[in-house]
């Protein structure tokens, strides 16, 4: 089952892939069975709801026990040193960091694992970290490859990714 908020969303999803349900609409307004689900991930989402505890608690609530919520956010500590662009201001920017991420998560899920991927940003200290001659040297001594693992293992991907599972 797919949710979300924009028709326009939904139509795509449907017309990329056909088998599953989709519902346009506000997930806290939906009468959705509880303790239904093994597993709901949920993309990019928790920094663009104006009550994170509650997008939680509803998730929670359709989780069957033991079963997961795999969970991603942007980064606040990228956001905060990103240029990336205009955004329109009503946009909900309520971005977490590492730390707050497994915060939040915690009276709910037993967090299994997190991690950040896709190091960005152009801005203070990830002016330096993402510098092309920076990563080039270090490079040398630890592989490219190594250098990327490096950065996300540090924290400073622009995805947060948790892999929890509902408290029983």
């Amino acid at each position: 089952m797919g949710i979300d908020l924009s028709e326009t969303a939904i139509a795509v999803a449907k017309s990329m892939f056909p088998g599953p349900t989709y519902i346009a609409g506000n997930l806290y307004e939906l009468s959705l069975p509880a303790k239904h689900f093994d597993v709901v991930v949920c993309q990019e989402v928790i920094a663009h709801v104006e009550d994170q505890q509650k997008l939680l608690e509803q998730i929670s609530t359709v989780l069957k026990p033991g079963g997961y919520l795999i969970i991603t956010t942007a980064n606040r500590l990228v956001m905060e040193r990103w240029n990336y662009g205009p955004d329109p201001r009503e946009h909900i920017k309520k971005w977490l960091n590492q730390k707050e991420f497994k915060r939040i998560l915690q009276p709910r899920f037993r967090v299994l694992r997190t991690m950040s991927i896709i190091p960005l940003g152009d801005l203070g200290i990830l002016r330096f970290t993402n510098s092309h001659k920076v990563n080039t040297a270090l490079g040398w001594f630890i592989g490219p490859s190594n250098v990327e693992s490096l950065k996300e293992w540090a924290g400073l991907g622009y995805t947060l990714i948790a892999l929890t599972q509902k408290r029983e």
